[in-house]
C-alpha cells in the first residue's frame, strides 16, 4: 500500500510553503521533492532522475528557463534556500546555485525545462507537443 497523506499549506509566501512541506516529509521520509504544476515537460524520468541523485547529492534543482526552477529535492530542509528570496523572478535559480555554494552543499540538476507563464509559453508548449505526437 503507497504511503500517502495530505497536509494543509502553511506560510505567506512561496519559501515557507516549500519549507513547511519538506519540513513535513523529512519527519517521515528520507529524501523530498517539490514539482511546480506549471511545467508540463516534466516526466517521470525526470522524477525517476531526481531521485536517484539525491542520494549522492545535498540538493538536487531542475532549473526552469525563466530563471526560476520548476524542481528542488533534498534530504534535510536547508532554511537558507527558502528565505529572503525574491519568488517569481529571474533571480530564484542563480540566488539559490549561490546559497548551496555558500553552504558548501552538493548539487545535481537535471535538464533545464520551461515553465508556463504566459500564453506565448502555451503556445510553445502546443506547438512542442503537436510536433512530438507526428514524430
Amino acid at each position: 500500500m503507497k504511503d500517502e497523506s495530505t497536509h494543509q499549506q502553511e506560510g505567506h509566501d512561496l519559501g515557507e510553503k516549500m519549507l513547511h512541506a519538506f519540513s513535513q516529509v523529512l519527519k517521515q521520509h528520507d529524501q523530498g521533492v517539490i514539482i511546480g504544476t506549471d511545467c508540463p515537460y516534466l516526466n517521470a524520468s525526470h522524477l525517476h532522475q531526481a531521485f536517484e541523485r539525491i542520494n549522492t547529492a545535498d540538493v538536487v534543482i531542475g532549473p526552469a528557463k525563466d530563471g526560476g526552477y520548476y524542481l528542488l529535492g533534498m534530504k534535510t530542509a536547508h532554511h537558507s534556500l527558502f528565505e529572503k528570496m525574491d519568488w517569481g523572478t529571474d533571480k530564484v535559480y542563480s540566488r539559490t546555485r549561490e546559497r548551496t555554494s555558500e553552504k558548501g552543499l552538493s548539487v545535481e540538476l537535471l535538464p533545464e525545462l520551461a515553465d508556463i507563464d504566459y500564453e506565448r509559453d502555451w503556445i510553445e508548449y502546443q506547438q512542442w507537443k503537436d510536433m512530438n505526437a507526428a514524430g
